[in-house]
């Protein structure tokens, strides 16, 4: 449905203004949480493209949660 579609669009820009502040901001390790999120993005541009909206938003809370450890990496 487009609510369904607007939510999973919602998801999707959050986890890209996400990733763009991790690969932005100096101090980021570039380890495994990195590379594991640089996968989901691409899987998550891939499920919206699909219409599979469910996926969308369940990889692009994934997203967060990697930028999040990534965040508090930073901060160690």
């Amino acid at each position: 449905s487009r609510t369904d579609e607007r939510l999973a669009w919602g998801w999707l820009q959050r986890a890209e203004a996400e990733m763009t502040e991790v690969t932005t901001t100096p101090g980021v390790p570039r380890g495994s949480p990195y590379t594991e999120a640089m996968h989901k993005r691409e899987f998550v541009y891939a499920a919206y493209n699909d219409g599979a909206y469910a996926d969308t938003v369940r990889l692009a809370r994934e997203i967060l949660d990697l930028c999040k450890r990534m965040k508090e990496q930073r901060k160690q």
